[in-house]
């Protein structure tokens, strides 16, 4: 336990490792590391208490819970671990609130006045030492007194949700070769000021929202389905806590005008699991049986999550080389065929990266409008999965679904003799019927042939 012969009264809103550095000051210490090892002080500025007891009980009632209410996908705890201070508060009190670590404050509420976390004269930034409470930048090679610099002051960022936006979406407008986020355990984005200013002005701004999914969609090659070059669009719009920003109803409407440019650079597709299961329309369980077969790079060994890394560009660079021909179809024109044979979209793709199914490839809207298949290769490949899923088998609920009759008249169907059961029929296995049989009546209900009289 360290005693000290001066202990200055805690302000009330003081924050810990504010007091800290105004408790080095007041006993005569030049630097912070001179009083504290680097592993207090990261405990302090991280506001958990202290495994030393230096301080006395005053002290421990600066430790407050800080906006636990706001979720950000960037960092697990709302505590910033770089100092932003006002200028004000320092020259008055040398007073670092409690709120000025949060990472959804960019203005000091009692002087209305934007803060400062770099020094404008050698752009570094600020870090905790002792320089801080006399207005100097903290850089041993600069020293000069720090002034106000950037100007942050929307009066619509009137709650730290909208703030958290503007904060996720600076971040990602400056990471445009990112196509995930890392989240880390606090808050230690550098320049969150800067990023905030950047994200409210592409969030609130329709111009600049214009041009950044122009930029966006340049991003990647002409060859990748244009909803691969929006994932950093859907990262954001599912990230944020407001939808109703004016940028992300302009972004919407630019989508659907834009088109991709004429690059042919090679890129790397690292995204989260749940976005790729989104843009790759296929679910977690079919993303690790494309990992199994090493179409899919993932980075982690743990079990996969939406929040998995994982990289799909090999997909993409193995369908571009396959040639098309006039007979094929864009997969989504053939959705029906797809689901009244109930086959995943994800065996499709694995049959054709496999070499087992004939495709072509041509970049369009999305990955199930670029794939083309023959219509009777499809059917082929269907009906082939179909039967070896299932062996020949079929529940009434599936036959519903693919007939549209009710469950009653396929029961009378069966009881009429018009449906079989499956060759292995036992008593109590009333609601299988063969594959084959519902083929037939799906066939003649389209040729509208089918009378129900029993």
């Amino acid at each position: 336990m360290l005693n000290f012969s001066i202990m200055p009264i805690p302000y009330e809103d003081e924050s810990p490792i504010g007091y800290t550095l105004r408790l080095a000051k007041a006993n005569g210490f030049r630097y912070i590391h001179s009083m504290l090892d680097k592993t207090t002080i990261r405990r302090i500025v991280c506001n958990q208490a202290s495994e030393k007891k230096f301080i006395d009980s005053k002290f421990s009632m600066l430790y407050t819970e800080k906006d636990s209410h706001v979720r950000n996908p960037l960092f697990r705890n709302n505590q910033t671990t770089t100092p932003k201070i006002c200028l004000t508060c320092i020259s008055k009190s040398m007073n670092i609130p409690n709120e000025l670590q949060s990472p959804f404050t960019y203005l000091c509420n009692k002087h209305q006045q934007p803060l400062i976390e770099t020094c404008a004269h050698c752009n570094e930034n600020l870090t905790w030492e002792l320089t801080l409470l006399d207005g100097h930048c903290t850089n041993s090679r600069c020293g000069l007194k720090l002034h106000q610099h950037l100007s942050i002051v929307y009066p619509e960022l009137t709650t730290k949700e909208n703030v958290s936006d503007c904060l996720l979406a600076g971040y990602i407008a400056n990471n445009l070769k990112n196509y995930h986020l890392k989240q880390t355990k606090w808050a230690s984005q550098p320049g969150q000021l800067k990023l905030i200013n950047d994200g409210y002005q592409l969030l609130n701004n329709t111009v600049i929202a214009q041009q950044w999914i122009v930029t966006l969609l340049n991003t990647l090659p002409q060859n990748y389905p244009k909803s691969f070059s929006t994932i950093l669009f859907k990262i954001l719009a599912q990230n944020i806590n407001n939808p109703h920003w004016p940028g992300i109803d302009k972004m919407k409407s630019a989508l659907l005008k834009s088109s991709q440019s004429h690059s042919h650079h090679k890129s790397n597709l690292l995204t989260n699991a749940g976005i790729a299961v989104d843009i790759l329309g296929i679910d977690l369980f079919s993303l690790g049986k494309l990992r199994d077969e090493n179409f899919v790079t993932i980075t982690s060994k743990s079990r996969l999550t939406n929040q998995t890394l994982v990289d799909v560009s090999t997909i993409v660079n193995k369908l571009t080389q396959l040639e098309r021909s006039s007979q094929m179809l864009p997969l989504s024109e053939q959705r029906s065929k797809i689901a009244f044979y109930g086959i995943p979209p994800a065996n499709i793709i694995l049959a054709i990266l496999k070499g087992e199914l004939r495709a072509g490839y041509r970049a369009s809207t999305d990955l199930i409008s670029s794939i083309l298949m023959d219509p009777n290769d499809l059917k082929d490949f269907s009906e082939k999965y179909f039967a070896a899923k299932l062996g020949n088998k079929i529940t009434l609920e599936q036959a519903q679904e693919m007939t549209g009759l009710s469950t009653q008249v396929l029961e009378n169907l069966k009881v009429s003799g018009r449906l079989k059961s499956p060759s292995w029929f036992r008593p109590g296995c009333r609601h299988f019927c063969v594959f084959e049989d519902i083929i037939k009546l799906r066939k003649s209900i389209h040729q509208n042939q089918l009378s129900l009289n029993f």
